[in-house]
C-alpha cells in the first residue's frame, strides 16, 4: 500500500499548482470568480487520476482470467482500487481536510459501477465504456463539492 500511496501522491502534485496561488492571496480566496474554476480544475484533475487508477486496475486484473474467477477478481480489483484512496483520505482527514473523505466515498461508488460493468463484460472490457461508467458518480461528486465550496464561501462572507 505504501508504494501505491506514494505513486498517487506524486500523481496528485499538479493539482496543487492550480489551487496554491489562490490560497496565498486572501482576496482571491474570497472570490467565487477565482475559486470555483480553479477548484473545478483541481478537483477534476484529482478525479481523472482516480479514474485512471481504478480503470487500469480493473482492466489489468480482468485480463487472462477464466470466467469462473469473475467474482474474486472483481472483489480484488475493488479493494485494490479503493484502498489507496481511502488511506489518503484518512490521512488528509487527520490533517484537517474534511472533504477528501467525500472524494474517497464517490470513488468507491465509481468502483462499484466498474464492478457491475466488469461483471457484465468480463471477457472484453472496453476502456472507453469503463471510463463512462466511472465518470457518472465522479461528475456528481465534483458538482457536490463545488456546491459545498460555494455555500462555504457565501457563509464566510456573511
Amino acid at each position: 500500500m505504501f508504494l501505491g500511496t506514494f505513486l498517487v501522491s506524486l500523481l496528485l502534485m499538479p493539482s496543487l499548482i492550480l489551487i496554491a496561488p489562490v490560497l496565498r492571496n486572501e482576496q482571491l480566496a474570497e472570490s467565487n470568480l477565482a475559486m470555483i474554476p480553479l477548484s473545478f480544475l483541481s478537483g477534476g484533475y484529482t478525479y481523472v487520476v482516480m479514474g485512471m487508477w481504478a480503470i487500469a486496475i480493473y482492466w489489468y486484473f480482468s485480463q487472462n482470467v477464466g470466467s469462473n474467477a469473475t467474482i474474486p477478481v472483481i472483489l480484488w480489483s475493488y479493494s485494490t482500487a479503493t484502498a489507496v484512496w481511502s488511506y489518503v483520505a484518512q490521512k488528509e482527514l487527520q490533517a484537517g481536510n474534511d472533504y477528501s473523505a467525500l472524494s474517497a466515498w464517490f470513488n468507491q461508488i465509481g468502483c462499484i459501477a466498474l464492478m457491475i460493468y466488469i461483471y457484465n463484460n468480463f471477457r472484453n472490457p472496453s476502456l472507453s465504456e469503463m471510463a463512462a461508467w466511472f465518470a457518472v458518480p465522479m461528475i456528481l461528486s465534483l458538482i457536490v463539492q463545488i456546491a459545498f465550496m460555494t455555500s462555504m464561501l457565501g457563509a464566510r462572507r456573511h
